[in-house]
């Protein structure tokens, strides 16, 4: 069952690359509030477009405190697809991971989904929810 929103970010596809098994793979930094921490986040997405349009793939990242003093990292799936007016959409699951004893500790163990919104100059809007 879907839960609270765990939060929101807002970035950029840093850079992107095409592999030689043909995988699209982006680099994004975001920040943003994760339970109203301040948070910054950089991860990899890595997906494969299918004959029909839609892309689907994994990414791995980590989240840190403003500070610095507090990670968490995450690994997910998901999907999506490029719109009519050439932004990307994309959905999928998060599972997170923290050692942390402080402010972000809550994502120890926390499974979530997300919707990304992606315009065609590469600004991403990033939201999350818990799920449970």
């Amino acid at each position: 069952m879907l839960g609270n929103q765990l939060g929101m970010l807002t970035g950029r596809i840093m850079s992107k690359r095409l592999s030689d098994s043909l995988q699209v793979e982006f680099n994004v930094s975001s920040t943003g509030n994760l339970r109203e921490i301040g948070v910054t986040e950089l991860h990899t997405y890595t997906s494969v477009q299918t004959s029909d349009g839609i892309q689907y793939g994994g990414t791995n990242g980590v989240i840190m405190t403003k500070d610095g003093a507090e990670t968490a990292t995450f690994n997910g799936h998901g999907m999506g697809y490029t719109n009519e007016a050439g932004k990307m959409k994309y959905a999928g699951s998060v599972f997170f991971k923290s050692l942390s004893k402080g402010k972000i500790s809550f994502l120890n163990n926390v499974f979530g989904v997300f919707e990304n919104d992606v315009d065609e100059s590469g600004d991403i809007v990033i939201r999350l929810w818990e799920w449970k």
